[in-house]
């Protein structure tokens, strides 16, 4: 799985690094289907990853700047193990299926970007009320409500290297997966005619409008 330049004229695609190419022909079926989504998920474990390298970088504010890089690098990651209803998730008891300690691992980062960074439910961050009381000279006895608030640090050298080595296993496993489709698509291609390839639909690329924020992705294959 290699990037390739590609633009658009139109909503159609040409392919910049194949310059003899007569058109980009659009393929259906659950192999294209299936290497779309591993796609989607290689664009987002690229994102966690870029995330995931930056978080060392020098900042001006870097307790801000790192936190929100890890807390996005442990949300695009498991975004990918997600139940979306527009694209195939991964499965980590395939991918971890010969590392119980990763597996374990994995479970523990998708616990805590469910249960503390996008959803608030654990101990992870706590809040407590209380009343400051006055001494007894004074004319009164409640000097000020007030109420705490603290949430775990989860950036640590430990959880840095787990999320590192989880990383980039998975997107070796994607790139391997998406690799092996591609080849058998290959193969099932080549047995065709020149000319039956030339009937199949161009793929058309539309620019989304604010309009489809709510809309699930339609999925035309």
């Amino acid at each position: 799985m290699e990037p390739i330049k590609l633009n658009t004229n139109n909503g159609t695609m040409h392919i910049e690094d194949f310059p003899d190419t007569v058109r980009v022909i659009k393929l259906t079926g659950e192999k294209s289907k299936r290497l779309s989504h591993l796609s989607l998920h290689k664009m987002d474990l690229f994102f966690a990853e870029s995330c995931f390298n930056a978080v060392t970088h020098p900042y001006e504010n870097s307790g801000l700047i790192q936190e929100s890089l890890w807390r996005s690098a442990i949300i695009f990651y498991i975004k990918c193990f997600g139940n979306s209803k527009s694209r195939g998730p991964l499965s980590a008891g395939r991918i971890f299926k010969n590392n119980p300690l990763a597996l374990k691992t994995h479970k523990e980062f998708k616990y805590l970007r469910d249960k503390h960074l996008v959803h608030d439910e654990n101990s992870f961050s706590q809040s407590h009320t209380g009343a400051i009381l006055a001494c007894k000279d004074k004319p009164y006895k409640i000097e000020k409500i007030i109420s705490t608030s603290i949430g775990a640090i989860t950036l640590n050298d430990g959880s840095y290297n787990n999320l590192k080595l989880l990383i980039n296993h998975t997107m070796n496993w994607v790139s391997t997966e998406y690799d092996n489709i591609c080849n058998d698509l290959t193969t099932e291609l080549e047995k065709e005619s020149h000319e039956s390839l030339l009937t199949y639909q161009e793929i058309n690329i539309k620019a989304p409008s604010i309009d489809e924020v709510s809309h699930p992705r339609v999925d035309n294959h």
